[in-house]
């Protein structure tokens, strides 16, 4: 009998500059529209997972990455909403080399590619709603910089019942620091 498949995804975390205001913003957001605050990130890479153990050339290669790819700086693009959920209203930002890099190399490192499809976008706001209140959301922001900072990556995991849905039950499985600081992990790894 085989192990239920488990998710996972690698965030790339804005500096302390970007975090404070993207947090700010999603915790404003989601008081507004009863949605569910979270983290802010970018998603590099979404996969699954049998075994804790698949997931050791995965933090592998970000330890030994961070060193190599440095903090990474992206350009902003914008503000945009589309229908889906996980993309209600958000960042948007330029193609960045060293980050398709990133998602390149963790691609490269896990066992089954899931075929996500890359687009690099930072998220406020999670929540079913017509595109027209997201729309409306969106003009409620202050978009106030040009480009965002982010000098941490980890790998994330979610609740196994209520999944990506519930944020407060997001699992922190490894996370190292891209600008040389303690560019150990900080969380558990599996061997």
């Amino acid at each position: 009998m085989s192990a239920a498949s488990r998710r996972f995804s690698v965030f790339l975390v804005p500096a302390a500059d970007g975090r404070r205001w993207a947090e700010g913003v999603i915790r404003e957001l989601a008081a507004r529209y009863d949605a569910p605050p979270f983290e802010p990130h970018v998603t590099v890479y979404g996969g699954s997972y049998t075994e804790e153990s698949e997931l050791a050339p995965l933090c592998r290669t970000l330890a030994d990455g961070a060193t190599e790819t440095g903090p990474i700086t992206l350009r902003v693009t914008g503000l945009q909403v589309t229908e889906e959920y996980f993309r209600t209203l958000f960042v948007a930002f330029e193609e960045e080399p060293r980050l398709r890099r990133l998602h390149e190399m963790v691609k490269g490192a896990v066992a089954n590619d899931s075929g996500y499809v890359f687009v690099p976008h930072l998220s406020l706001l999670y929540a079913d709603m017509p595109l027209a209140a997201k729309e409306m959301a969106a003009s409620t922001v202050s978009l106030d910089r040009e480009e965002m900072r982010f000098d941490e990556v980890k790998i994330v995991a979610p609740d196994p019942v209520t999944g990506w849905s519930d944020a407060r039950r997001w699992q922190t499985l490894f996370r190292v620091r891209l600008d040389g600081k303690d560019s150990q992990e900080v969380e558990r790894c599996a061997r």
